[in-house]
């Protein structure tokens, strides 16, 4: 339902403001498949976000993927930063030269019964210096 999903995702990722309007969502294909290659491999991996909508409002396009976890994964950033690294690659491969890149948000909303006790940036998982923060932007 967009609405609830609009609800949600401006509770979490824009604290609150209602930025996004359910109007403007539609849902959007969360199968994902990728090809890993190495010397050594070929692999297929295929990915099921739990539900991903395309937003857009005039100019302004954007996917907006929330996954539901009820166990503490540790390699959840990772797992997410894969969803996203996919949708921008299928965009790339279908772009045209006049088309611009949607931008790529996602939210886990954690349904466990503790606290998440993971990270949730790679600053704080690799345990990244200030000194070196400027390096991994």
């Amino acid at each position: 339902n967009p609405r609830y999903f609009a609800d949600l995702v401006n509770v979490i990722l824009y604290s609150g403001l209602p930025v996004i309007d359910p109007e403007y969502l539609n849902i959007y294909d969360s199968e994902i498949s990728t090809v890993i290659k190495d010397h050594s491999f070929i692999k297929e991996i295929e990915l099921r976000r739990d539900i991903v909508f395309k937003y857009t409002n005039g100019n302004e396009s954007k996917l907006i993927g929330i996954e539901n976890q009820k166990q503490n994964d540790r390699f959840m950033l990772f797992r997410c930063m894969s969803y996203d690294s996919i949708l921008y690659q299928r965009q790339i491969n279908n772009l045209s030269n006049d088309n611009e890149l949607m931008k790529v948000s996602s939210a886990v909303i954690n349904w466990g019964e503790h606290r998440w006790q993971n990270y949730d940036n790679l600053y704080d998982f690799f345990k990244v210096q200030d000194i070196e923060k400027n390096i991994y932007q």
